[in-house]
């Protein structure tokens, strides 16, 4: 009956020791790799970029960001894009929600201000930490963007030590909701993110 007992005790010491050690090594293993998906960080001021980053999070099955300004740009306020672009001038930004670390590739979707990332994105890619990730940029405009254009935004983001894999820009105008979920949809098989470990 001892024996019977002890024998019991041993088994079921054994099997939570064992579930306990799985618990804490697959804990470690989540912290350790990055999460294999990217994740869209998004600003948007009118709702057209939100729309964008919002179809490709559902399409793509990724985790969404939104990088929300404390600044008033909304009417007569909107005087304040302008001030920030021509004056190189950081947002005043929320504290994103979402661990960065965890990932190593950003689907980042931004308006273009007066030929520009607008300064909500600008000051999330240099004060959030993302030197030695790798982004797919999503610019949206009115149309009023060029090659050159891009080519300075990504010089500006590859200057902050950030990977840029690829840059896709969006002209808005004048498209509907249903037109720019489409054009989202497009997007998916051209975002690839190729291996740099």
């Amino acid at each position: 009956m001892y024996r019977a007992r002890m024998s019991i005790t041993i088994v079921i010491f054994v099997f939570f020791a064992t579930l306990v050690l799985c618990s804490v090594a697959s804990l470690e293993l989540s912290q350790a790799q990055p999460l294999s998906k990217p994740l869209i960080v998004y600003y948007s001021l009118t709702g057209t970029t939100r729309i964008i980053a919002q179809e490709l999070a559902r399409n793509l099955s990724c985790a969404l960001e939104e990088i929300v300004s404390r600044k008033n740009r909304h009417f007569f306020w909107k005087i304040t894009c302008v001030h920030d672009q021509l004056f190189d001038r950081d947002d005043d930004m929320e504290p994103v929600k979402k661990d960065l670390s965890g990932y190593s590739q950003l689907i980042v979707a931004s308006p273009i201000w007066i030929h520009r990332l607008s300064s909500p994105v600008r000051t999330f890619l240099k004060y959030s930490g993302l030197k030695g990730k790798t982004v797919w940029l999503v610019l949206t405009n009115n149309g009023n963007f060029d090659t050159n254009d891009q080519n300075h935004i990504i010089e500006f983001v590859e200057s902050l030590g950030i990977t840029v894999e690829g840059c896709h820009c969006v002209c808005t105008k004048g498209k509907s909701e249903s037109e720019l979920w489409q054009h989202a949809r497009s997007l998916i098989k051209e975002i690839t993110f190729s291996d740099h470990t």
